[in-house]
This record gives C-alpha cells, structure tokens and sequence, in this order.
C-alpha cells in the first residue's frame, strides 16, 4: 500500500511508514520487540503500547471517524474517512486531505499511519 500526502499522487508526497504490523500490534521500525510496541488494536480502539485501559486509548473509529482517546465528540475528531481518503477534523473539503492511500486500509495501518505523520 502506498501512502500520499494530502491529494497528491506523486512520488515526492509518498509517506515513509517506519512501522512493522504484526497481528493487531504496530511496532516501531523493523522490531518486534515490546520495547518497540507503539500501539495495539481492539475492536476499532487503539491503546497506546500493549495496554487495554481505556486511559491509554490513543483514539477510537466509530461510523469512519477517528475520534481522540475514548471520545465520540465531534470536538474531539481527529479526522474522518471517505473511501480512501482521509480528512482533517469533520472536513470534506478536498483541501483538507491528511493523506490518500492506493488501497482501503485496516485499522492497524490507520494507526501506524497517524504515527507517521505524528496525528497521534
């Protein structure tokens, strides 16, 4: 999967995911290592490391919004997604495009992606 910033398609806007997914958990770098675990994923929640306490949800997805910690609060969105594309905060607004990737992604994908571009 490739990963763009904003609406662009050109090599030049191509996200460097410095990440390793393996099962529900993102890692940093290649590692594997817990000492390197960034987050884990439960049920569309992501926690920070390898927590499941809701003070160490880094955010939630509900109806393809990204809401901040355990939030549902449009105050507290993050960004939204509509096909494969991602938006700042509620926006449609093609100027508002966080990123674009060339394929759906999973929700451990989303989560080494905001890592990546430090939304989280």
């Amino acid at each position: 999967m490739k990963v763009y910033l904003g609406d662009s398609s050109s090599s030049s806007k191509l996200i460097s995911l410095d990440c390793n997914i393996v099962g529900n958990k993102v890692y940093q770098g290649n590692h594997t290592s817990s000492s390197y675990l960034l987050c884990n994923v439960r049920e569309g929640k992501v926690y920070k490391g390898d927590s499941g306490s809701s003070s160490n949800m880094l955010f939630n997805i509900r109806d393809d919004k990204v809401y901040k910690g355990e939030s549902g609060s449009s105050s507290n969105m993050l960004c939204n997604i509509k096909g494969n594309k991602v938006y700042k905060g509620d926006s449609s607004s093609s100027s508002n495009i966080l990123f674009n990737t060339s394929e759906r992604f999973s929700t451990e994908q989303l989560a080494a992606i905001l890592f990546a571009i430090e939304l989280i």
